[in-house]
């Protein structure tokens, strides 16, 4: 018998591939759509793996990631033209400087010359600035995001078990280790845990390709 995510995981790589271009890509809204559709195919391909070989604790980092990826894609194309999306572009360049000044706190202005060589110009406008100015989104939180695109309801519920999961707890742990025997519980697939964890993903990943497919003028509203 077919898992959950062995019938729905094709599926939703079938969708991709019907929207993602084959050429380059320059305009801003479509570029983003590319990249988080790219994103979230591969992203499917390594849960049919997790899955597979008996490791669904270790999916929910993945499933999280698609959650976040669905909260940028409709945070980014929700208004009419590209401001969000060459925004998100230009973001790149304040994480540069993050990393940057990072290094030099840490190992000194020497070290980082030799490293890093010639700042990027465009990166450098962003060095030596506090972290506070250089955060993406303009700063916005999850949560900010969420309440922009309509998803405040679900995200209130959906983050906070998927990070929950994500970053462990002793509850969670106790899956992982069976304490009244002092033994690490070997990884064994369990089809209904898949299905719990892989509707999610599903849901996300689903809604990822129907937002890109859009800007590439196919329907795929059929994913919503």
């Amino acid at each position: 018998m077919e898992s959950y995510w062995e019938q729905i995981g094709p599926e939703l790589r079938k969708a991709a591939v019907e929207y993602l271009p084959k050429g380059e890509i320059v305009a801003p809204r479509q570029r983003v759509a590319m990249v988080f559709g790219v994103r979230a195919f591969r992203r499917s391909l390594a849960l049919e793996q997790l899955f597979a070989s008996g490791l669904c604790s270790e999916s929910y980092p993945v499933v999280r990631a698609d959650y976040e990826d669905w909260l940028t894609v409709a945070y980014l194309l929700r208004l009419p033209g590209a401001d969000r999306c060459d925004e998100y572009f230009e973001d790149v360049y304040k994480l540069d400087a993050r990393m940057y000044d990072a290094f030099v706190s840490l190992s000194g202005q020497a070290a980082a010359d030799k490293y890093f060589g010639p700042v990027d110009p465009d990166a450098e406008a962003h060095v030596g600035l506090p972290r506070g100015q250089t955060r993406p989104f303009g700063g916005m939180t999850w949560a900010n995001i969420a309440l922009d695109v309509g998803l405040k309801s679900v995200h209130d519920f959906a983050y906070t078990w998927l990070s929950a999961q994500s970053h462990g707890s002793f509850k969670n742990m106790l899956d992982l280790f069976d304490p009244t025997i002092g033994k690490v519980r070997v990884p064994e697939r369990d089809l209904s845990f898949e299905v719990k964890v892989g509707i999610w993903a599903a849901w996300f990943e689903a809604r990822i390709h129907a937002l890109g497919a859009r800007e590439f003028w196919v329907d795929g509203e059929c994913l919503a």
